[in-house]
């Protein structure tokens, strides 16, 4: 059994890539161009001025982060799943009420149960390298070494496959899964 935080499932739902509440973001960022840092700037004012973080809860540093580790993947570890299309799964109740007290809205975030089939792949990653890489975005004047940075923390992260030191993030992709019970708020608040 594994456990997915999120603020629009419902019981019941059988979610897909297609179903994803941000999925003209993660469009483009299959399909948008970073390679250099020029490239990289003109998306962050796109971003800026496109109200992202009303759309979709994400800032547009947090979206920047995604597609750059997007881009690494797809050039570096295309056989891994995508972040931005992937689902983000815990291991444990507990797993899923840590990450929703630290990353998400807990008055609208919710846990649900997910079963998996035996066929779904998942994989681990090393989430702080995420965390390091988003935060200096967030907290940085972006410039091209915070860029180049980011796209090392990149490779770091694909790298981490199955290395489980850290915090462990688990990541599927290419799936079908109808959601499970909601886990009642007031059992991991």
């Amino acid at each position: 059994m594994y456990y997915h935080v999120s603020s629009f499932l419902e019981v019941n739902q059988v979610i897909t890539r297609e179903t994803k509440n941000n999925i003209d973001f993660c469009s483009l960022a299959s399909a948008c161009d970073i390679s250099t840092f020029d490239k990289f700037i003109i998306l962050y004012e796109k971003l800026c001025f496109s109200e992202v973080h009303k759309k979709t809860g994400r800032t547009a540093e947090k979206w920047l982060c995604e597609y750059i580790f997007e881009k690494v993947r797809m050039q570096k570890f295309p056989n891994y799943p995508s972040r931005i299309w992937g689902l983000y799964l815990n291991t444990s109740v507990q797993e899923a009420k840590d990450f929703l007290i630290k990353y998400r809205d807990v008055n609208t975030a919710k846990i649900f149960e997910l079963e998996l089939s035996d066929e779904i792949t998942v994989y681990c990653f090393n989430m702080d390298i995420f965390t390091e890489a988003h935060e200096l975005l967030l907290h940085n004047a972006i410039n091209e070494s915070i860029y180049q940075r980011v796209n090392e923390l990149g490779n770091e992260y694909w790298k981490s496959y199955n290395n489980y030191q850290g915090t462990k993030e688990f990541l599927i992709d290419h799936y079908t899964i109808k959601v499970g019970q909601q886990i009642g708020l007031e059992n991991v608040l």
